[in-house]
């Protein structure tokens, strides 16, 4: 797992709960749409520069511990994803990144939905 800087995790999840909340979409659809646009914005800014580089090296670190320890489906995932950041790809192409980037967006946005709920109730 990873965690999302507060640069990239407030932004997002201000403009998710925008898109939730929001009035003025059409539909469900829509609403869906812009959520998932906003996971792809901040998995994409997470994987810039430094971070990039910090997880190639844990992947390559990764694949050699599990090659000794005999776990090839580990050791291949893990060189698959040091090869995707290696070669440029977008942070939200490589799906372990992606799955936690919406498990932690949605982890947030639905505790300030409940919180929110809470309160309209009293």
């Amino acid at each position: 797992m990873f965690n999302l800087e507060e640069r990239i995790s407030g932004p997002a999840i201000d403009s998710i709960m925008n898109a939730l909340t929001s009035q003025l979409a059409l539909n469900d659809d829509e609403k869906r749409r812009r959520v998932a646009d906003e996971v792809v914005t901040a998995v994409n800014a997470a994987f810039d520069g430094h971070a990039r580089q910090t997880w190639t090296l844990a992947m390559d670190v990764l694949a050699a511990i599990s090659d000794i320890a005999g776990w090839q489906d580990e050791r291949r995932a893990a060189r698959h994803i040091s090869l995707a950041l290696q070669s440029g790809r977008p942070g939200a192409d490589i799906p372990f990144f992606r799955v936690w980037t919406e498990r932690q967006l949605a982890a947030v946005s639905e505790m300030i939905m409940s919180v929110r709920s809470e309160r309209d109730a009293q």
